[in-house]
């Protein structure tokens, strides 16, 4: 039992940042579509005697940010998914903070989402509501919003766990004889 727990939560936190790296791949993909469309928005407006606005920026900054946000997260939970191997304190400790770290990153995406610069405010002409509504990709919302909620889900799964008696046994402070010689690592005292 002990040595399965640490296993289960090392691939639930590998899962997690496969989750994430995926996110970030659609963010990516995203991104890249954003170029022409926005380009194309733009066009619209002016064809229809309006001003530009920034719109295709302000998608393109959230998508930056969506990035960002689940790359680092997909590097963090891998890192940490490698050290929940070990019984290392702090590691149960990390992960609890990363994860309430996600909710509320990730949670701000979900709350203020990519598209949100894209929905109908004032009534535009039908060429520009076209190019507005095609500066994401239509699959872009529903896709982010699963994984993003998939990572959140599985990292609460990993907090739970960890939060057993047996997580609490693992990860309890080791003794002198097994625990990691860090000496090396600090400045020399001769």
């Amino acid at each position: 039992m002990k040595t399965e727990l640490p296993r289960r939560v090392s691939t639930l936190m590998i899962g997690s940042a496969v989750l994430a790296l995926l996110a970030a791949t659609a963010g990516v993909v995203a991104w890249l579509h954003l170029d022409g469309a926005g380009d194309a928005y733009t066009r619209a407006l002016i064809a229809a005697g309006r001003e530009a606005d920034d719109v295709p920026r302000q998608v393109g900054l959230a998508l930056g940010f969506d990035v960002a946000a689940a790359t680092v997260l997909a590097v963090v939970v891998g890192y940490l998914a490698r050290m929940l191997r070990s019984p290392l304190p702090w590691a149960r400790l990390a992960t609890w903070v990363v994860g309430v770290a996600a909710w509320a990153v990730l949670g701000c995406g979900l709350a203020a989402p990519p598209e949100l610069p894209t929905w109908r405010g004032a009534t535009m002409p039908a060429a520009v509501e076209q190019a507005r509504d095609d500066i994401l990709p239509g699959w872009y919302p529903v896709v982010h919003s699963i994984l993003v909620f998939a990572v959140l889900a599985t990292l609460t799964v990993v907090a739970v766990l960890l939060l057993r008696e047996p997580a609490r046994e693992f990860y309890r402070k080791t003794s002198g004889a097994t625990a990691t010689d860090w000496s090396a690592f600090g400045p020399d005292r001769g």
